[in-house]
């Protein structure tokens, strides 16, 4: 099972990182300016896409997690630490859910500090979520 699974997981991580690097330079385009608000379409699909990936790769985790289930939950604590990145990224993207709409409303000059804080420390969030989470997966090949 794993000889399709993996594939499958590793496949849609790819597709995933593609649709966050596509979203992240269409925000790039609020947060300098050259756009005073983002198409609200175009947001609401890049954000659904990233959270079907974040879901398909949770499933198929799953799929690969459960054969080996006593061996990582056990000997191995990379699993636990990628784990703590996946539920940080799962948490991060209720934040995104909410703080999304301001780039469709308002301007990014136009919104409080605060906003701004949130914003990018989801931003940091995210980033350090992804790359720890691949990171600690490499420490099971």
């Amino acid at each position: 099972m794993s000889d399709f699974i993996l594939p499958l997981h590793i496949g849609i991580l790819v597709i995933t990182l593609v649709c966050i690097i596509w979203a992240d330079i269409y925000t790039s385009f609020w947060l300098h300016g050259k756009k005073q608000t983002l198409n609200p379409k175009i947001v609401d699909r890049l954000h659904t896409a990233v959270t079907l990936g974040l879901t398909g790769m949770i499933t198929t985790g799953t799929a690969l997690f459960w054969p080996l289930r006593e061996y990582l939950t056990d000997n191995s604590p990379a699993f636990f630490i990628k784990m703590f990145f996946v539920f940080a990224l799962v948490v991060n993207s209720f934040v995104i859910d909410t703080y999304m709409k301001l780039a469709t409303t308002y301007s990014f000059k136009d919104i409080s500090m605060r906003q701004k804080a949130i914003l990018f420390a989801s931003g940091s969030i995210s980033l350090l979520s992804w790359l720890g989470a691949i990171l600690a997966a490499f420490r099971f090949f």
